[in-house]
């Protein structure tokens, strides 16, 4: 795949040029479309000026610059641009001679509504690593007195059923350690089981490897393990020493078994980032685990100064995303670009919450702090809390005009003002932009875009040989010559 580079962000427009190709993205209409290098120039003269009058005096400026640099007459040159401008006005990406663009505007964003459908579900805070970027470090607690104070297993189903009736039907388990709690198995089965629901298990690993592999396998429909790096001086670092090789045995015995079920999820940062394909060929290689998810290091504000060597630069982005899909194609996956899907940004309060370990209830699983309770379940009920709750309330009416960096940001009507988690740990605010993920989520929207392009076409292209079979298979009709066969020169259709 060739290399993407971003040509144009601001806020009316996103462009991307991929070899000869240039996308150009409105972010009024949300449309898009692809020019040549020739149609971008002029396309990048036109936005610049108002239309009318200046727009004229620009494209025949144009139309001078291109007949004498093609050796064409510059009337036919001005044609061209003309039919250009109407191609642009139709598809939504200029505005017509009254400066109004055609095509369906978005919408303005509204406030998202309680749509519930993912929890997750801390089931202690108790923990056997001290990882340096844990999300839920504020509340990891070990010792009888943390775990006499967690919600017990009564509740915990109690917590799912609730969750089940307000139409949640994915749940990660997550903590703390999850495995640190000797019912984990038995919960998880009672989602699967009665609830019909998915269940992950997110853990360290550390503990696989002494628990029964079968039963983790029945427990779960997915386990995810939090392993960073192939090499052990890299991971152990920053999760513990020793941790690498623990990890490594619940990985054999589950991958011999059914590694399609095991996820990896690194979080990458500057350390393993260089080997982060050689990592996901390892795991292929070793363990047959073909899922690797990531995650990108997000400091926590009161920690800034104390790691700066973990920040994945902005420019290192591209290299992530190239490292990610070619070394997943070199073990025989399918990657597909993610469908531009945006309806309001962030779903922390609306299709997600997190609930800790002792009955809090936060807008999601990266929100753990408690100016975000919303509420707790040992005092109201979940609906309750959902409906009622200040924070998720506010999640739920956050929108990118809200949020001063993304207000001129043509690309905000995809990301939809990026993960507020990111924001609050930064700058302790659910109205600011993380810029170091910023860079990312463009990055990401920029993959989509051309990923549609590249579904289009695929999909035209299907269709198009469909029609042509079709064609050759039919029957051929008869023209009424006296012989009573076609003569072959078309006369029959």
């Amino acid at each position: 795949m060739s290399t993407m580079q971003s040509l144009l962000r601001d806020r009316e427009h996103f462009a991307s040029r991929r070899g000869s190709e240039h996308l150009v993205f409105s972010g009024r209409t949300r449309n898009a479309l692809v020019l040549s290098r020739i149609e971008y120039a002029v396309f990048d003269s036109l936005r610049r000026c108002d239309p009318g009058v200046e727009r004229t005096a620009i494209k025949e400026e144009a139309a001078s610059q291109i007949a004498a640099a093609a050796e064409r007459p510059a009337g036919d040159c001005r044609r061209w641009i003309d039919r250009l401008e109407s191609k642009l006005v139709a598809g939504g990406i200029l505005p017509d001679g009254s400066g109004a663009y055609r095509g369906a505007s978005p919408p303005a964003y509204p406030q998202r509504p309680l749509n519930l459908q993912a929890i997750y579900l801390h089931l202690t805070n108790r923990c056997n690593l001290k990882c340096l970027y844990c999300y839920n470090a504020d509340y990891r607690l070990n010792g009888e007195n943390a775990k006499a104070a967690e919600l017990s297993d009564a509740e915990l189903r109690d917590a799912i059923d609730q969750a089940a009736d307000l139409g949640a039907l994915s749940y990660t388990f997550s903590g703390g350690e999850p495995l640190l709690r000797k019912s984990a198995p038995d919960l998880g089965r009672f989602v699967i089981g009665e609830k019909r629901g998915f269940v992950e298990l997110l853990t360290n690993g550390t503990l696989l490897h002494r628990r029964d592999p079968d039963e983790i396998l029945a427990s779960f429909s997915k386990i995810v393990v939090s392993l960073d790096s192939h090499l052990p001086q890299i991971h152990d670092a920053l999760r513990g020493k020793g941790s690498h090789g623990e990890i490594l045995k619940g990985l054999r015995l589950l991958g011999t078994r059914d590694p399609d079920r095991v996820v990896l999820r690194p979080v990458l940062h500057r350390m393993n980032l260089p080997a982060f394909a050689d990592f996901i060929r390892y795991a292929y290689a070793e363990f047959g685990i073909r899922q690797v998810r990531f995650s990108t290091f997000v400091p926590r504000h009161s920690k800034d100064d104390l790691i700066p060597h973990l920040f994945i630069r902005r420019g290192d982005y591209e290299e992530l995303f190239e490292a990610h899909r070619d070394a997943l194609e070199d073990i025989g996956v399918e990657v597909e670009t993610e469908e531009l899907c945006v309806e309001g940004g962030c779903g922390a309060g609306g299709s997600v919450i997190s609930i800790g370990a002792c009955g809090e209830v936060f807008p999601c699983q990266a929100m753990h702090d408690d100016s975000l309770i919303a509420g707790n379940l040992r005092e109201r009920s979940l609906a309750d809390i959902c409906r009622g709750g200040e924070s998720l309330e506010a999640m739920r009416t956050i929108t990118p005009d809200m949020i001063d960096e993304c207000r001129d940001c043509s690309l905000a009507s995809i990301c939809g003002g990026g993960c507020r988690a990111n924001a609050f740990e930064n700058y302790g605010s659910l109205y600011r932009r993380n810029r170091i993920q910023c860079a990312l989520d463009a990055h990401r929207c920029e993959q989509a875009l051309w990923g549609q392009v590249d579904r289009q076409r695929r999909r035209a292209a299907g269709a198009s040989a469909s029609a042509a079979a079709t064609a050759a298979e039919a029957p051929a009709e008869r023209c009424g010559s006296r012989n009573g066969s076609c003569s072959g020169e078309g006369c029959c259709r």
